[in-house]
């Protein structure tokens, strides 16, 4: 139910703000966003506020004014959490800007490349998955934005997940499925295999 709210709260935010702003102002906004959903993460005190149903709303709305009066939000970012506070949804502002984000990203015809792999990839290995994502058709007509990240847990290979999709090719999910496979054996083709 909430991730319906914030995505439908997300598309009207964002049509109101084509109407007056750039995407690049528009961009700046959501960094701005970001940055008070970080101080969110940071601030026990200022988190338990902003989220807590046990807060009025008039603790919610002096927040958000010593904010702006500090020039940590913008007059946007002021009257979308005014909006939240009066709808009582403050606790789907996180969920929002991600949702907010995914229509920035769309777009400006922005994909968010994620290749996660067991160990750092060199720059050769970089530039190479690089260049076989961006010839797939999903990257067709659109600025693919990479980071690289490592997890051991993976034990080798690697996942790729752009935008929406993840493409596992990690030697961990390989051996889950084979693991899953076996278990779906019965008791007579394991004793079956077992013989070979």
């Amino acid at each position: 139910m909430s991730h319906d709210v914030s995505k439908r709260y997300a598309k009207a935010f964002f049509a109101a703000w084509q109407q007056d702003l750039s995407l690049e102002k528009i961009h700046h906004v959501l960094e701005t966003c970001q940055a008070f959903v970080n101080l969110l993460k940071t601030s026990p005190e200022i988190s338990a506020v902003w989220i807590s149903p046990g807060f009025h709303r008039d603790e919610k709305t002096k927040l958000i004014r010593v904010l702006e009066k500090q020039q940590v939000i913008s007059q946007e970012i002021v009257q979308m959490l005014m909006f939240l506070v009066e709808k009582k949804r403050t606790a789907i502002f996180q969920p929002l800007i991600q949702d907010l984000y995914d229509l920035y990203y769309r777009q400006a015809r922005i994909l968010r490349v994620v290749v996660t792999s067991a160990s750092e990839l060199s720059g050769e290995d970089q530039a190479s998955v690089q260049k076989s994502v961006q010839s797939l058709p999903a990257a067709a007509d659109m600025n693919c934005e990479f980071s690289f990240t490592v997890d051991t847990q993976i034990l080798g290979g690697m996942i790729i997940k752009m935008g929406q999709y993840v493409y596992d090719y990690s030697i961990h999910a390989s051996l889950g499925q084979l693991r899953r496979s076996i278990e779906n054996l019965s008791p007579r083709e394991l004793a079956s295999r077992s013989d070979v």
